[in-house]
Parts: C-alpha cells; sequence; structure tokens
C-alpha cells in the first residue's frame, strides 16, 4: 500500500497578515477636560493607562478619569417622568423663558468655598483694579471675609465672576509683578477659570420679573471682560446685552433716579461701574462690528470722583487719615480721562461706519460725510492738559504703588492711539497717512515696559489687528520706495513684539498670536517683493530672514 505523502507543517503555512485593531472612539473627557469644557476625541482624551491627554500635559495636570459614570438617557418606561424633569432643568437655569416661576432657594456653588478666593482678589487688585475699578476695594474685601459671597447670590456672581478673570489672566501671563507676602500666585488644580466663570454665571439670574442689584450688573461687566480675555465674542455680546437690560430695568444711567439712601460708597461704585461699561460697549461695538448698547448722551450720571478708595471711607471716631492724593495728582485723574477718549471714539466709529460701509446697503445715510479733524483735535487738546505723570512711565523698583499710575498710562496711551487710528480712517486716508498713524502706535508700543504689555495683552492683540487693516490698504495702491521702507520697519516691530508676548496657547487669544505672527511673516515676503521691484539692490538679509 502505498504510504500517504506528508502533510504541510504548520511552519511552512504563510501566516496570515494581522487584522488592524479597530480605533476605540473616545467619547468620555478626562477629568480635568470635563472641567474646561473640552470635549472627548482621539487627539485630546487617551485612556488612563497613557501618558496623558494633550491638554493635561500643555497645563501640567494629572490625566485621571475618577468622576462617576452616568447613565444616559431616560430611565426604562418612563419617559414622561424625563420630560419632567427636562422641564425642571431648565426652571433652573440662570436664564429662563418669561412665564418661568423664579427659584426661592439658592446653594453657593462649589468653587465658592475655594481656598484660592483671597489670593486671586489680592491679584486681580494688583493687575485688574487699576483698568477695572468697579467696586471701592476696603469694604469689597470686608463683605468677601465675612463670606457674604456664601449667603449672597448676587455678590457671589460679582466674586466669582473676580476671580474667573483673575485666574484666566494669571494662567495667560504667570504673576508678572504680583507682590504679596500672605499668599503665593498658583492656581491649584481644581480651580479653573472655567470653574469660577461657570459659578459666576449661574449665580445670575437674569429673566422678567426679578429684581436686580448691582452685584448682578458688576458681575455682567466683568465676565464680558473675561469673555474678552478668551476671545469668546458671543458670549461677550451677551453680557453687554444682559447688562443693557438688567440697568434699564434698574434705571441705572441717572442717578436721580437712584435711591435716596446710598450712600457715598454706593455712588462712586454705581458711577464707576456706569462709565465703565460705557467703555466696554463702545471697545465691543469696535472689536465685535456690532451697534453700541448705549451712547454718553443717554448717560445721566457724573464722573467718578478723583480721590483713592480710602478716602471714601468714614473716619471712625477718634481716627486721623493721611493726606491722599486728589483731583489731577490722583490716578483716577488719569481714568476719567479715559472715559473721555471713548466718548471721542463713539463719534469716530459712527463717522467711520458712515464713510466706510458697504456701497450695496439696503438703506442710505441721512447724515452727510463730516470732517473728523475735530476728533484729531481733540485727542491733541485731551493729551496736552494731562498731568505730567500720565505721559511718562514711572520707576516701581522702590515703590510699588506707582503701579497703578503706570497702568493709568498705559490705558490712555492705547486708547489714544485707537482713537487717532479711527479718527484718522473715518475721514479718509492715504497709504502714507495710514503707515504714518500705525507707525505711530508701534512708537507708543515700545514705549511701554513689558511687563504692562502682558498684563494688557488681549487689547494689545486687536490693536496689532488694527494696524493689520490699516496696512492691507497699502498691497491694493501704488507706495512710494519709503513708504514701503515704513512699512517694512512696522512689520519687523510687530513680528518682535508678538515673539515677546507669550500666551496660553490652547486659550482663543494664544491661536491670534499664532495668526497674527503668520500675518506678520506673509506681509514681509509681500514687502520684500515690492522692496525689490523698486530697486535695484537686493533686499537686507535681516527682512529675507
Amino acid at each position: 500500500m502505498a504510504e500517504a505523502g506528508p502533510s504541510k507543517s504548520s511552519e511552512e503555512e504563510p501566516a496570515a497578515a494581522p487584522r488592524p485593531l479597530k480605533q476605540r472612539r473616545i467619547t468620555r473627557a478626562c477629568d480635568s477636560c470635563h472641567r474646561r469644557g473640552i470635549k472627548a476625541s482621539e487627539w485630546t482624551c487617551v485612556t488612563k493607562d497613557a501618558a496623558g491627554c494633550e491638554s493635561c500635559q500643555s497645563y501640567g495636570e494629572p490625566c485621571t478619569s475618577d468622576r462617576p459614570v452616568k447613565r444616559r438617557g431616560p430611565r426604562k418606561g418612563t419617559v414622561a417622568a424625563g420630560a419632567a424633569s427636562a422641564v425642571a432643568a431648565a426652571s433652573a437655569s440662570p436664564l429662563q423663558t418669561p412665564g418661568s416661576p423664579l427659584p426661592t432657594t439658592w446653594e453657593p456653588p462649589r468653587a465658592a468655598r475655594s481656598p484660592a478666593i483671597p489670593m486671586l482678589l489680592e491679584f486681580y487688585r494688583q493687575l485688574i483694579y487699576p483698568f477695572h475699578p468697579l467696586m471701592i476695594w476696603p469694604p469689597f474685601l470686608d463683605r468677601v471675609g465675612a463670606e457674604e459671597h456664601l449667603r449672597n447670590r448676587a455678590f457671589c456672581a460679582t466674586v466669582m465672576s473676580a476671580c474667573a478673570l483673575a485666574s484666566a489672566r494669571l494662567r495667560q501671563c504667570g504673576p508678572l509683578f504680583f507682590q504679596s507676602t500672605d499668599f503665593d500666585p498658583i492656581l491649584p488644580a481644581d480651580d479653573s477659570p472655567e470653574a469660577f466663570h461657570q459659578a459666576a454665571k449661574d449665580s445670575i439670574w437674569l429673566r422678567p420679573g426679578a429684581t436686580f442689584t448691582i452685584d448682578e450688573l458688576r458681575a455682567t461687566i466683568i465676565l464680558n471682560i473675561t469673555c474678552i480675555q478668551k476671545g469668546d465674542f458671543t458670549e461677550m455680546r451677551f453680557w453687554v446685552g444682559a447688562y443693557s437690560t438688567m440697568s434699564a430695568v434698574m434705571n441705572f444711567h441717572d442717578e436721580t433716579l437712584w435711591p435716596a439712601d446710598l450712600t457715598e460708597v454706593d455712588k462712586e461704585e454705581r458711577r464707576r461701574l456706569v462709565h465703565l461699561a460705557y467703555q466696554h460697549s463702545v471697545y465691543t461695538a469696535i472689536v465685535t462690528g456690532t451697534p453700541l448698547e448705549f451712547r454718553e448722551r443717554q448717560l445721566h450720571v457724573s464722573y467718578p470722583s478723583e480721590v483713592d478708595d480710602e478716602a471714601l471711607l468714614p473716619l471712625k471716631e477718634g481716627e486721623k487719615r493721611e493726606p491722599l492724593p486728589s483731583g489731577r495728582d490722583c490716578w483716577m485723574h488719569g481714568w476719567n480721562r479715559t472715559v473721555d477718549l471713548y466718548r471721542i471714539l463713539e463719534h469716530a466709529v459712527d463717522q467711520l461706519r458712515n464713510t466706510q460701509g458697504a456701497p450695496n446697503t439696503v438703506t442710505v445715510s441721512l447724515i452727510a460725510k463730516t470732517d473728523t479733524s475735530a476728533y484729531t483735535a481733540l485727542l491733541t487738546a485731551l493729551y496736552a492738559e494731562l498731568p505730567a505723570w500720565a505721559r511718562t512711565f514711572h520707576d516701581t523698583t522702590l515703590d510699588h504703588s506707582k503701579h497703578i499710575l503706570n497702568f493709568q498710562v498705559v490705558n490712555i496711551l492705547i486708547t489714544m492711539q485707537n482713537a487717532r487710528i479711527i479718527s484718522t480712517c473715518s475721514n479718509g486716508f492715504t497709504t502714507e497717512e495710514g503707515v504714518a498713524v500705525a507707525k505711530e502706535l508701534m512708537d507708543s508700543l515700545t514705549r511701554v515696559p513689558h511687563e504692562y504689555l502682558l498684563a494688557n495683552s488681549v487689547p494689545v492683540f486687536h490693536q496689532l489687528a488694527g494696524i493689520g487693516g490699516i496696512l492691507g490698504k497699502y498691497t491694493t495702491q501704488s507706495a512710494s520706495y519709503e513708504t514701503l521702507l515704513g512699512v517694512r520697519s512696522i512689520i519687523e516691530g510687530m513680528s518682535e513684539l508678538l515673539s515677546t508676548l507669550h500666551t496660553d496657547p490652547l486659550s482663543a487669544t494664544g491661536k491670534a498670536h499664532t495668526t497674527l505672527t503668520a500675518w506678520c511673516h506673509v506681509m514681509l515676503y509681500m514687502t520684500l517683493f515690492r522692496y525689490s521691484s523698486l530697486s535695484d539692490s537686493p533686499a537686507p538679509d535681516t527682512l529675507r530672514e
């Protein structure tokens, strides 16, 4: 019998190619991303046994997924109950539809008990308060020390919004020149700016029939500023509108209608709030291209007193007070002059929109173009009348209190140049005039100490974006050799300035930093091309680099 042939061994069989594993779709963000509102994806959140997601690595936080898993959807057989719970959740929202019942109870959010609150408020006082003095500081701090924000919902909104802005600024630019023997400027991992921001929003009950207070009004403006910090223009507009609605209900912009029992501190806080809200109304309209919420002629409110906060407090029996700066010598004099600049800006923006509007607009402007040279004359006169301290920067090495004066110098300088740019554009300008104004702004920014540019980096970014709009015009017009040299110098200065302003890469401001830097490089190449076409010699090596 013939023997059966040997069978092939398994070793001789070709190995089957391994089937690629299907990449698991991750639908649940880690704890840190969940707090910051970052959605899960294969590129951000990874499994717990990995090194950690990009977001947590960028912030230096542990990447964990320890929070309990909640079942999605309604319970079986309880669709009606699920619908009822959705209605109940909607009624608990800070923003309700007309006719919804008002909540009767309120519990302070977890962030209101954060141990970081005292440090963040001190950070706010030193680096944010000089620009936004929305409260008289000593009594405000007394209310926080008495834990009123744990009992008073509206005051909690103010404290949480201030902490949200302070923590966002701290995360973006670091402690800068923050000085304190009591606090270290370190933000705990559990106390993110997003957590404070959400706590502030949850503490504002905006709906018909509600009774509003100055604390809620103040919180809406601080949230508006926080949204500018984040680059969230949609929510920024919402809070400006919320302030406009609540202030109209309260007759807040006419001090003759204020309650008769207000103290001097109460009145000063209201005056500061009204005029700061006006500034941000103009600023928001410029940045977003939307209508102004209210105008200077609608404000029947005096300017804030030009005195330090301590001078507004009543003297206790037997107490003596050292003489404090007042009038032109006080930092509030510089702050009030910034309000004057925004009043000029309001009209310059109106004129710009009348003259630079789209040609195919549905309606025709009923106001003819006017000469805006009056705006330039007003700006020149206002700057000439400033006291000497408001036109120069002060050495703060030995006197830390000089910082508040320097902040006013920065605020006046940047707002002044912004007003000059818009006034120039509203009257029509040649390429040479536009480049001259842009160069003037860049020269002004180089005068500002670097630490103050970092503390005020977001408005600086918007200023640089405005320069881009002006310089963009020269690409479609003929320009002289000297003008192109000026453009090259401005762009090089912008690129150098941007390289020194480090920002949080995950924030909208950080993305704007990257975009503007790329824009500078493009403009440099365009200038190089036109430079070479007008000159027989090659462009300088610094420009080619």
